[in-house]
C-alpha cells in the first residue's frame, strides 16, 4: 500500500504530526432489535369541528402526551407556551419483562439511549414460552445466542435445567452477568462457553438448545456444526428470531444440516423453528476459516488533491460500489449511501494536504493472507473504510505503544507489524472468534504469536501507557446507523494515551464523529475522505 505521511512517531510518549486524528458492524456486526410499536390511535376518526377550516385546524387535547424530539412531554411548557426539548422527560427502555409468573428486571449492555431498544425482542419472548411449555425434566440445556442475556437469566429462575451458555461476544457476557445479578441469580448457575471453545471438550450432552438465529448463514451454519459432537441423537433446537431479520433461506438451511424442521406461526412479527437433531455429522467446511489475499504492494489506494478535500481514488472503487456485500459486516446498506451522499455536499474544509503519499514501501511482502472465522468483521475482503484508515498511517518510531481497537480479523495489525516490526503491538476485540482470526492471520503470515486478547474496548489497559490508537469501530446498533457505540469506545482512549498520544479512526459520512472526538481530544483533524468514509486523527 502507498502510505500517506505523517511524520514519524517519536517513542515514549511523543506524537508526530500536525493537528490530530472495534467483531462486528464496522466502516461493519450487529445482532437483531426488538420490535417497534404500532399504528398510532384513532387513526381514521373525525376531527372535531367537522369539515370547517376552523375546525380542522385545531389540536386535540387532553388525549395523550406531547412528543417533542422523541421525548414525551407531561403537561404543557412553562407559562403556557408550546414545549420545548428541555421540558422533555428523557423516554426510558422497558426494562421489565412479566414471563413465567414473575417479574424480571433485564437490561442491555452498553447501555443505549434509544428507548425502542430492548434487552430482548418478541423472538425471545416466543422462544421462552415454547420452552417453558415443555416438562422441567432437570437435563441440561443449552443456549446461544442470547445478546443480552434474557433467555438464560429466565431459565436460571423458572427452571431447574443445568444451563450451559454459548457466546462469541464478551460484551453479551458482561450483560448476562449483570442481569443475573439484577435478578438475584449467583453467577455459577450458568456454565459459558465462548464461540472458539472445542465442543468436545464439553462433558454435558444435551437433548434441548435454544438459539436466537445469528445475524449472517455462515455464523449460523458454523453454530449449527459447533453444536453437532453435543448433541445426543433426536435432539430437539427451538431457534428463533424477528421476521425482518431473517434471510429466506434459514428453515432451508435448518433442516439440510439439522433434520426435519417445523415453522411456527408469526407472533408479534417473530417466528420459531423447531428442529429435531437427525443429522449428526459436523461439516468441517463449515468450521474452517475462510481467508483472502491482498497484495501491500499493489493495493491501489492513493492520496490526491481535489479543491479543498483530500479525496481518495481506488481502482476498485466502482466494482465496490456496485456490491455492498462485505463492506460492513456482510450486508448491504442504502441508508448509508444515502447519508454519505448528502455528506459529500459539506465536506469539512479542515483538511491536512500538505502531506505527499510515501511510495517507499519495499519492505512490504508481496502479498498476505486475511483469515476470519464466519461472523467476523472484515471476512471475504479489505473494506473501503480499513483501506481508507491504512492509507493514513505514518511509520512509527521503534518501541512506540500502539492498540488496534477492535481488531477484527487483525489486517491492521498485521499492516502495523509488517511496516513498523520493532512497535510494541497490542490487539483487541470483544469477539472470541475475531480474537482467534487474528491470531491465525498473525501467524499464517509468519508473524508469530500477537498480543491480542478479549476485552470490552480499553478495559485492562493502564492509563497514560499507549501513544497511538488505531480503530474502525462498530459504527451500528441493531440495524440502525450511530455514534453511540464508537462514543463508548472513544472516552476511555484518552485515559489510556500518554499527553500528546494520538488516535486514529475511520468512519462512515453518516456518523460524523468529528464532534464527539472533539469532546475528549485537544486537536482534531479530518486527514482523508472518500465518497463514503472518513478518518480523523486526533491528539490528546
Amino acid at each position: 500500500m502507498k502510505k500517506r505521511t505523517g511524520g514519524s512517531r517519536a517513542g515514549g510518549g511523543g506524537a508526530s504530526g500536525s493537528g490530530a486524528g472495534s467483531s462486528r458492524a464496522r466502516s461493519g456486526g450487529a445482532s437483531g432489535s426488538g420490535a417497534s410499536g404500532g399504528g398510532a390511535a384513532g387513526r381514521g376518526a373525525k376531527k372535531k369541528g367537522g369539515s370547517s377550516p376552523q375546525g380542522a385546524g385545531k389540536k386535540r387535547t387532553g388525549e395523550r402526551p406531547a412528543r417533542v424530539h422523541g421525548r414525551v412531554v407531561r403537561g404543557p411548557g412553562p407559562s403556557g407556551r408550546p414545549p420545548r426539548r428541555e421540558d422533555a422527560e428523557p423516554a426510558v427502555a422497558e426494562t421489565h419483562l412479566q414471563i413465567a409468573d414473575r417479574d424480571f428486571v433485564l437490561e442491555r449492555y452498553p447501555a443505549s439511549s434509544d428507548a425502542t431498544l430492548r434487552a430482548w425482542s418478541a423472538a425471545e419472548e416466543h422462544l421462552l414460552t415454547k420452552i417453558l411449555e415443555t416438562e422441567d425434566d432437570g437435563s441440561p440445556l443449552l443456549v446461544l445466542g442470547d445478546p443480552h442475556g434474557a433467555l438464560t437469566t429466565v431459565l436460571a429462575v423458572a427452571t431447574t435445567r443445568p444451563l450451559v451458555r454459548w457466546t462469541d461476544s464478551h460484551l453479551a457476557t458482561i450483560a448476562l452477568e449483570k442481569n443475573l445479578e439484577a435478578n438475584g441469580v449467583d453467577r455459577g448457575r450458568v456454565e459459558l462457553v465462548p464461540s472458539a471453545t472445542d465442543p468436545a471438550s464439553l462433558d454435558a450432552k444435551f437433548g434441548s438448545v435454544l438459539m436466537v438465529i445469528p445475524k449472517t448463514l455462515s455464523l449460523l451454519e458454523y453454530q449449527l456444526e459447533w453444536m453437532k459432537p453435543c448433541l445426543i441423537p433426536g435432539a430437539r433446537l427451538l431457534a428463533g428470531g424477528m421476521t425482518r431479520h431473517l434471510s429466506p433461506k434459514v428453515g432451508a438451511i435448518l433442516e439440510d444440516r439439522l433434520g426435519p424442521t417445523q415453522v411456527s406461526k408469526v407472533w408479534k412479527k417473530s417466528v420459531t423453528f423447531d428442529v429435531q437433531a437427525e443429522d449428526l455429522e459436523q461439516d468441517e467446511d463449515a468450521l474452517t476459516p475462510s481467508y483472502y489475499e491482498i497484495d501491500l504492494m499493489e493495493m491501489d489506494t492513493e492520496v490526491s488533491m481535489e479543491g479543498d478535500d483530500l479525496l481518495v481514488d481506488s481502482a476498485d472503487e466502482a466494482l465496490a460500489d456496485a456490491s455492498d456485500a462485505g463492506d460492513n459486516g456482510g450486508g448491504g446498506n442504502n441508508h448509508e449511501d444515502s447519508l454519505a451522499n448528502e455528506a459529500d455536499a459539506s465536506l469539512e474544509a479542515d483538511v491536512d494536504t500538505s502531506a505527499e503519499p510515501d511510495t517507499t514501501s519495499d519492505d512490504l511482502p508481496d502479498a498476505v493472507r486475511i483469515f476470519s472465522f464466519p461472523g467476523v468483521f472484515g471476512g471475504g475482503r479489505l473494506d473501503r473504510g480499513t483501506e481508507l484508515l491504512l492509507s493514513c498511517l505514518p511509520d512509527f518510531a521503534d518501541e512506540t505503544d500502539v492498540l488496534d481497537l477492535g481488531c477484527g480479523s487483525g489486517v491492521i495489525g498485521l499492516y502495523l507489524r509488517i511496516g513498523n516490526p520493532e512497535i510494541r503491538l497490542r490487539l483487541v476485540d470483544e469477539s472470541h472468534l475475531a480474537v482467534a482470526s487474528a491470531k491465525l492471520t498473525f501467524e499464517e503470515n509468519g508473524q508469530g504469536s500477537p498480543d491480542v486478547r478479549v476485552a470490552d474496548g480499553c478495559e485492562g489497559i493502564e492509563a497514560e501507557s499507549l501513544d497511538v490508537v488505531v480503530s474502525n469501530p462498530p459504527f451500528h446498533a441493531q440495524h440502525a446507523l450511530t455514534v453511540e457505540e464508537a462514543t463508548r469506545l472513544f472516552r476511555p482512549v484518552r485515559e489510556v494515551l500518554r499527553p500528546g498520544g494520538e488516535l486514529y479512526v475511520v468512519g462512515a459520512h453518516g456518523v460524523d464523529y468529528g464532534p464527539t472526538l472533539r469532546r475528549f481530544f485537544a486537536e482534531v483533524e479530518r486527514v482523508a475522505t472518500d465518497r463514503r468514509y472518513a478518518v480523523h486523527r486526533c491528539r490528546k
